[in-house]
């Protein structure tokens, strides 16, 4: 049976509320309903460095859906069905019987299931997603799903909400938070999602205030609940279902607020390999990370640069062996320190150019036989100057019909004392796709 249907059908009277709403679901599959999402390409993140970045598909239901949002797995031949379709953008929507969804919530396109699913919109015009989405504040909702009562430590999260509460945003350490407002110098700004952002009745809003605390919010797993046993995106669903305050706080989220959901789950939780540490939708607003490597800046930095369109920063190593995180110039690599100190790095210059922090110091040089001369300062420098004086420019692009070459400035200093390739021009190259 699919967990959607079931996966809060407990006798106990905590969950009377979400056996409501698993009956009226089970009713939709015998009708056989359909319901929409929007497609995520997501990136997972393994340990060792060599491996290849897995991907995979999601697809979410949004804030509006009538059971509140959820999260799926696509399996099977997705890559038929979507040929010719650019998934990057999270724009594209499908229709999906709602009797597709198997167990641990994956819908699986298989023959049968291909023929009912149809695609319902994709983005005709194409925008810049990335220089619209990250600049403002943005508001992140830790979402804490832990067993603090049992003793094995196997369905527990080990550190508590307060410890993330200063890990992700406290202003006396390298986090979430600072990482992304000194690499962007100001202009994105990370926030912790409360009871002041939402349009609420008083006494939701006294709920709000008295659970949602500065950005965090615990999700207690009961003893007959076998959390170990759920796919990451299921144990997000079970989550958001177990705690209906939380698809109630995102309803009431003030229109035009951006608010990013980072889910917090045991070790236990099946997350396709036991290397792989987090999962991250690619201009999507979901995470979903391992409890052991949380709070370390390397893991939660990196899946919310996935949130804000940026995908692996690989490298080729001394071998000439490519690795798609062998990048150690940014947060997008995975070079970072592993503890939960972090690295004083930011992005390479590619990404940097197209997070858009800095539009008066780039310049777009086009090739020419003749020499062009360029005085680069590096982003520890610019950080500190008036953004008119465009005199200063930290990154060249240079494109071809084949590729696109971003030029900058190393300077193993401030905010990039801890880059791999230091003091050293850096030539990223990205393909043209």
């Amino acid at each position: 049976a699919s967990t959607l249907s079931g996966l809060i059908g407990h006798a106990s009277s905590a969950h009377l509320r979400a056996n409501k709403a698993s009956h009226k679901r089970r009713k939709a599959y015998e009708e056989n309903e359909f319901f929409e999402c929007n497609v995520f390409v997501t990136m997972g993140d393994a340990i060792d460095e060599d491996e290849l970045a897995p991907t995979a598909l999601s697809c979410e239901t949004g804030r509006d859906y009538e059971f509140g949002e959820l999260m799926f797995e696509l399996e099977g031949d997705t890559e038929e069905f979507f040929n010719g379709v650019d998934l990057s953008y999270g724009d594209v929507r499908i229709r999906v019987p709602e009797n597709a969804v198997g167990e641990h919530d994956i819908i699986k396109f298989d023959e049968v299931a291909s023929e009912q699913i149809t695609i319902t919109y994709t983005g005709n015009e194409r925008r810049n997603l990335l220089s619209s989405s990250t600049t403002g504040d943005k508001y992140v909702l830790v979402i804490r799903v832990s067993d603090d009562n049992d003793d094995s430590g196997k369905r527990k999260v080990a550190q508590n909400a307060d410890h993330y509460r200063t890990e992700m945003f406290g202003s006396n350490n390298r986090n979430l938070k600072s990482v992304f407002e000194d690499c962007s110098n100001g202009k994105l700004r990370i926030k912790p999602a409360s009871a002041t952002i939402t349009n609420s009745k008083n006494w939701l809003t006294k709920r709000f205030r008295r659970e949602f605390i500065d950005g965090v919010v615990d999700v207690k797993i009961p003893p007959n609940v076998d959390i170990c046993g759920m796919h990451y995106k299921e144990a997000g669903n079970w989550a958001f279902a177990e705690n209906w305050l939380i698809n109630s706080f995102l309803r009431d989220v003030e229109p035009g607020l951006d608010v990013h959901k980072m889910l917090i789950l045991p070790d236990c939780v099946n997350f396709g390999a036991s290397n792989v540490m987090a999962w991250g939708e690619v201009n999507g607003k979901t995470t979903w990370l391992r409890s052991n490597s949380a709070d370390q800046p390397r893991i939660h930095v990196h899946e919310f640069g996935h949130n804000l369109g940026m995908r692996h920063s690989g490298a080729t190593n001394a071998n000439d062996v490519y690795s798609s995180y062998g990048d150690g110039n940014g947060y997008m690599g995975n070079k970072a320190e592993d503890d939960k100190e972090g690295s004083a790095i930011c992005f390479n210059a590619a990404k940097t150019w197209h997070l858009n922090w800095f539009p008066n110091h780039h310049a777009t040089v086009v090739p020419s036989t003749n020499v062009q001369e360029f005085v680069l300062n590096s982003l520890a420098d610019i950080g500190n100057e008036d953004d008119s004086n465009t005199n200063s420019k930290m990154i060249l692009k240079l494109k071809s019909s084949q590729s696109t070459l971003f030029v900058n400035f190393n300077r193993a200093k401030g905010l990039y004392e801890n880059v791999l390739d230091s003091n050293k021009v850096i030539i990223t190259q990205q393909n043209s796709a």
